[in-house]
């Protein structure tokens, strides 16, 4: 009796720990986790915003900007081609990729803004870019709370 209770329990081990390996919402988590991290390297939002404190003239901020703008695109296109098989994590996807929208729209915004000197129009695109930050940091922790709420390591490799 006890060998059979000793089996029973190992074999329902090993069948969690299968399930837990081929959790689809795990995975995607993780894949979900790394894409996001390489997408806001390549963007480099942080780099491009020193640069344009820096630059000295109107002319330099907006092309330093329409840089920015190019490369946040990319990187948003870049999030979008890694495929999540579960809707919850194709959601938060959904938004992070939605957050880097709005961030280069509002940095081509802003690099319009600097070049027609209309303090309206830059208030507009910072707005835009704040409002694309918050999405995507939203995403971001919705993503991490998933992730702990199923104990999924996001620094697992997928």
């Amino acid at each position: 009796m006890r060998s059979l209770v000793a089996a029973l329990a190992f074999v329902s081990l090993v069948a969690l720990s299968a399930c837990n390996r081929i959790d689809p919402i795990g995975a995607d988590l993780v894949a979900l986790n790394a894409a996001g991290q390489a997408a806001m390297a390549s963007a480099n939002v942080q780099q491009a915003m020193t640069r344009v404190q820096a630059a000295s003239t109107p002319a330099e901020k907006a092309a330093i900007l329409r840089e920015s703008s190019r490369a946040i695109g990319q990187a948003q296109a870049d999030l979008l081609k890694v495929t999540m098989k579960s809707d919850e994590v194709r959601n938060i996807q959904g938004r992070m990729v939605t957050g880097f929208g709005k961030l280069s729209v509002g940095t081509k915004a802003a690099a319009d803004a600097f070049e027609s000197a209309v303090q309206a129009d830059m208030d507009k695109a910072r707005q835009q870019m704040r409002e694309g930050q918050v999405e995507f940091l939203a995403a971001g922790e919705e993503m991490v709370r998933l992730a702990k709420a199923r104990s999924v390591d996001l620094r697992a490799k997928s």
